[in-house]
């Protein structure tokens, strides 16, 4: 009695950016102690009044919270910079004067050539950062300052300037529109069964890291074409097409691939429109019966198997071919299972495909 198992990798996740997510956000008043308001009153000065915001449908309250958060953090490492530590000598008895240095402003702050704050395209470029964080102020600032940080040292603006040749044009490309005007990016994954193409991007690791380089400049071009206008086309629908795909035993590949998708993670939230996987397969078995079932397994630790087919019999008698097929919304694999119950041996046949939109 024997056991054959086949897996099938899926691509990567969707990553659905149609609506945004809502949240509530408590109100935070700030406290003012008795004494303190007292002693303001007797001052004539004005009493400062608390903060408290709730978010709104279409986040901008949020967005107002976060642009405040940026201000005041760029505010203080300004401050920090620019303070003046004065010694003064025990004999002296006379408070020495300092001098008030020239404040100088916060430093703009741009990313993918817009500033984070006082445009009417930051509240775009900041919404995408909220979505990521599932509107969680404090994830989605953490968030931007470690993107921003990413950028300098990735060396993003000397990026787009740099001639990394033209070799992998028919491996990622832009073409057309959907019908909602959504640029189109292709990514064919089926090129690099050509073994020429594939020693010369992956062949050690300088050619990983040119291809890496490559793939975030041709994503940085691709949206520079976007608008960040309010109401603009600021997504792009990803098309992963499998088809002749060199597969998982391919390391080098995998690896490279998975290092994108982090960067691409971490650093472009909220980038892509749209991206599904339809995986269809069909096997035909040749001889005396057999048991068969099929289940998808995620790649998360704290995912949950889907059983896309119940482990049944399948006679000599059932029809020739049996055809299954799984929508795949996250990354992880296909297992078809089949079960020879007898001694005597059997020919299997299969057959698989994706296609993406």
């Amino acid at each position: 009695m024997a056991e054959e198992t086949v897996a099938v990798a899926a691509p990567a996740p969707p990553a659905e950016v149609v609506e945004v997510v809502k949240k509530e956000t408590k109100e935070v008043e700030t406290p003012v102690a008795e004494e303190a308001v007292g002693a303001v009153e007797e001052e004539g000065a004005a009493i400062p009044q608390s903060v408290s915001f709730k978010e709104e449908k279409d986040g901008t309250k949020t967005v107002v919270a976060i642009e405040e958060t940026v201000v005041a953090v760029a505010k203080e490492e300004e401050e920090a910079k620019t303070e003046t530590v004065v010694e003064t000598k025990e004999e002296e008895t006379t408070t020495p004067i300092v001098e008030e240095e020239e404040q100088v402003p916060p430093e703009e702050v741009f990313t993918w050539g817009i500033p984070l704050i006082g445009d009417e395209k930051s509240d775009t470029i900041l919404l995408k950062f909220l979505r990521a964080r599932d509107f969680k102020v404090k994830d989605a600032f953490t968030m931007v300052k470690n993107t921003v940080l990413w950028r300098k040292e990735f060396g993003i603006e000397g990026l787009l300037d740099e001639d990394l040749g033209t070799d992998l044009e028919k491996v990622v490309f832009m073409n057309g529109f959907d019908k909602e005007g959504h640029p189109v990016c292709y990514n064919v994954y089926g090129e690099f069964q050509n073994k020429e193409l594939y020693q010369k991007t992956f062949s050690d690791e300088e050619k990983s890291k040119k291809f890496l380089r490559w793939r975030i400049q041709f994503l940085e071009k691709s949206i520079q074409k976007l608008d960040f206008s309010p109401g603009g086309i600021c997504t792009i629908v990803q098309v992963n097409d499998l088809k002749n795909s060199p597969g998982p035993l391919k390391t080098e590949l995998r690896h490279a691939t998975n290092q994108a998708l982090s960067i691409l993670q971490d650093n472009y939230p909220e980038f892509v429109a749209k991206q599904t996987c339809l995986l269809v397969w069909e096997l035909r078995v040749l001889g005396w019966d057999v048991s068969y079932g099929a289940e998808f397994v995620p790649s998360a630790e704290d995912g949950y198997t889907v059983i896309v087919q119940k482990t049944r019999k399948i006679a000599a008698t059932d029809e020739p071919v049996i055809t299954n097929s799984f929508k795949i919304g996250e990354p992880g694999k296909v297992v078809l299972t089949i079960d020879n119950t007898t001694s005597k041996k059997k020919k299997l046949l299969y057959r698989f495909k994706t296609s993406s939109d």
